[in-house]
């Protein structure tokens, strides 16, 4: 089965009497079979041969989509769905895949705390599907624990330029020696440490 499915999707044999959805699911037999097999390669290359043969549509192209999803090839998979947007905007399926995937990724990112890579991502499920319940909030959420983590961190860089300030006052009391006043200058120092 594999031989005919190469050597048909190779192109050294011509499709003969067959139908379009005949090659079609030819396509997508081969396909899976090599997905499945994680042999990219010739994946790549029934995929080039079904281009070449002028036998994509909307619906195959999201079976195909929908094949790269669940081979973990993530980032095709939405190149296929974004395609199908492209020529069928209404496609409320593959909106819907398209913002789980991107909330998905978001997660993940925001357990490691990669704030900005969460914010893109679900940037990208909101943009895939606007109408999707969680994205929008979860990107307000990251937006938040955006401000508030710059906001932290601009308070903390005032707190260390503050105590730095109060060091060298307190070396140039020291070099004067009115060690109290140094000596205070330098709790002061810590104090905003």
């Amino acid at each position: 089965v594999t031989d005919v499915w190469y050597t048909i999707l190779s192109g050294s044999v011509a499709f003969v009497n067959l139908s379009k959805s005949q090659m079609q699911d030819y396509t997508l037999s081969a396909l899976e079979f090599f997905l499945d097999y994680k042999n990219l390669a010739e994946a790549q290359q029934v995929y080039d041969r079904v281009e070449s043969l002028g036998i994509m549509n909307v619906e195959l192209r999201k079976q195909i989509g929908d094949m790269f999803l669940e081979a973990d090839l993530n980032e095709r998979a939405m190149a296929e769905y974004k395609a199908v947007l492209d020529a069928s905007p209404n496609r409320k399926d593959v909106q819907e895949k398209m913002a789980m995937y991107y909330e998905k990724v978001g997660d993940e990112a925001l357990d490691s705390q990669k704030l900005e890579n969460a914010r893109d991502a679900f940037a990208s499920a909101v943009a895939a599907d606007q109408l999707h319940p969680e994205a929008q909030r979860k990107l307000f959420r990251v937006e938040g624990l955006i401000v508030d983590r710059d906001t932290r961190l601009a308070a903390v860089r005032e707190s260390i330029r503050i105590a730095s300030e109060f060091e060298a006052q307190a070396q140039g009391e020291a070099l004067e020696r009115n060690y109290a006043q140094a000596i205070a200058y330098l709790r002061d120092a810590r104090s905003q440490y």
